[in-house]
C-alpha cells in the first residue's frame, strides 16, 4: 500500500476530497484507465499501444493524488482516442486509416529529478505549433477541431492544473523523428514535490 504523506500543500477543489496526495507507482494508478482506453480503442478500429507498464520498467514510486491523475491523464488519452482517425501525420485533410495512439511510461530523464514521464502520442491531425502555445487556455479548441468534432476545450486546462497540483508538469512537445507524427503529450511527475 502507498505511504500516505501530509503535504503542507493547501489545494483547491481541483482534486476531490476524498483524494490524498501520497506516493504511488504509476502503472497501478493508471492500470484501469489504460484497460479502458485499450478497449475503447479496439472498439473504435484503432492500434493502441502501451509501453513500460510491466513490472520489470525501473519507474519510481511519485508523488501524486491518484484520482486526479487518473482523471487527468483520461482526459487526454480520451482527446487521443478521439481525434487521431480526424487526420494523419500532422494533416487535418488526410484520412488516417492506420490509426495509432501510443502510450510510454519511462523514468525521467537524467537531467530531470527522480521521477516518471508519461507520453501520450498518435498519428492524428497534430496540434500546430501556434495552437500548441494556446490549448491549456480554458475554452480553447483549434480552428480544425472545432469544425471536426464536439469539446467544450476545459479539459486541457482543467488537467494541467490537476498535474501541476501535485508538483508535476503537463505540456506538449515538439513533434520529432522519435515519435508518431500527431500529437504528443507529457506528463512529467516527481518522486518529491519541490517547493521553491
Amino acid at each position: 500500500s502507498p505511504e500516505h504523506v501530509k503535504p503542507g500543500v493547501k489545494t483547491n477543489r481541483i482534486i476531490p476530497t476524498d483524494d490524498e496526495l501520497q506516493i504511488a507507482f504509476v502503472p497501478d494508478v493508471l492500470l484501469p484507465i489504460l484497460s479502458v482506453s485499450e478497449a475503447l480503442a479496439m472498439e473504435n478500429d484503432i492500434n493502441f499501444e502501451v509501453y513500460g507498464i510491466n513490472d520489470d520498467t525501473d519507474l519510481p514510486g511519485v508523488m501524486v493524488y491518484p484520482k486526479a491523475l487518473q482523471e487527468a491523464f483520461s482526459n487526454v488519452l480520451d482527446n487521443a482516442i478521439k481525434y487521431v482517425k480526424l487526420g494523419k501525420d500532422g494533416n487535418w485533410n488526410e484520412e488516417n486509416t492506420n490509426p495509432i495512439v501510443r502510450v510510454a511510461l519511462l523514468p525521467n530523464d537524467k537531467t530531470m529529478a527522480r521521477g516518471v514521464t508519461i507520453i501520450i502520442e498518435d498519428n492524428g491531425p497534430g496540434i500546430s505549433s501556434q495552437e500548441s502555445k494556446l490549448i491549456f487556455q480554458r475554452g480553447f479548441r483549434g480552428e480544425d477541431a472545432k469544425k471536426k468534432c464536439e469539446g467544450s476545450g476545459i479539459g486541457l486546462d482543467y488537467s494541467r492544473s490537476m498535474i501541476e497540483k501535485m508538483g508535476g508538469e503537463l505540456s506538449i512537445i515538439a513533434n520529432s523523428k522519435y515519435y508518431l507524427c500527431g500529437a504528443v503529450v507529457r506528463f512529467v511527475l516527481y518522486r518529491k514535490i519541490i517547493t521553491n
